[in-house]
């Protein structure tokens, strides 16, 4: 996706909601490399607890462009490295603090956080190339090559046997457990159920997925989510089957 147009961050898309999908988006045209490492200063809003640290990784990135020095495919294979890592890490801090306090919000912010700072850094020309799920919001100005695609599936308790089918119409006793709609894949699939003219009650919206799949693997409820947040949910792998999205597809 690519546009020539100035970049209207907050404009909200007019498009119909397709599989989530992590994307390799790039600033274009590309900036100067080294202009990051001498200029990129973000707000000091990160904590412990997030470990995404600007200023450190800065450091890091200054201290790969000086090692591979004249060899730019070399030091691009690095830094991608690097923020991979950085990225898992601030991942892990955040899902532990989930863990510990049972606060989905803040896990939700933290993840957001990195998210955002990775897109805001594209638009200020401090990153060449940065990956991130795709943004909900208007991303004229950035080129967009996507990387895996992250289709919507139904997630049930491992024992039960209600078809899918019988989900989603409602005819079940399983109440259906929603993502808040203040998360972009609470936002896809609620639009997605309206655009396919299916209601359900609405009992459960949690901005945890952790709690969500914990919830289902219980036998407290279903829900519509993704390969990747199951994967996130090691523990309760055994207690939970996936099931292909029944009808018109996201």
């Amino acid at each position: 996706m690519a546009r020539e147009t100035k970049p209207s961050p907050n404009a909200p898309i007019e498009k119909s909601p397709a599989p989530r999908r992590q994307s390799l988006v790039t600033a274009r045209p590309p900036s100067d490399i080294r202009f990051f490492m001498e200029s990129a200063t973000l707000p000091q809003t990160a904590d412990a607890e997030t470990s995404f640290d600007p200023t450190r990784i800065a450091a890091d990135i200054e201290t790969l462009a000086d090692k591979f020095g004249g060899r730019d495919d070399a030091f691009r294979s690095a830094l991608a490295q690097l923020l991979k890592v950085e990225l898992l890490r601030a991942r892990d801090a955040a899902q532990a603090v989930l863990l510990k306090d049972r606060h989905g919000r803040r896990c939700a912010e933290r993840l957001c956080f990195v998210q955002d700072e990775i897109i805001r850094l594209l638009y200020e020309r401090k990153l060449d190339a940065g990956v991130a799920t795709h943004p909900s919001a208007e991303t004229s100005g950035l080129t967009e090559h996507p990387l895996l695609r992250d289709p919507f599936v139904v997630a049930r308790p491992a024992d039960s046997t209600i078809p899918p089918e019988e989900l989603i119409a409602g005819r079940a006793a399983l109440p259906l457990l929603r993502y808040s709609r203040n998360q972009v894949i609470g936002t896809l699939i609620e639009a997605h159920l309206r655009r396919s003219r299916i209601s359900l009650p609405n009992r459960f919206e949690l901005e945890s997925n952790q709690s969500i799949m914990g919830m289902v693997a219980e036998g407290s409820g279903w829900a519509i989510t993704t390969p990747t947040c199951y994967g996130r949910a090691r523990r309760f792998h055994d207690r939970i089957a996936l099931c292909p999205f029944p009808g018109r597809e996201f």
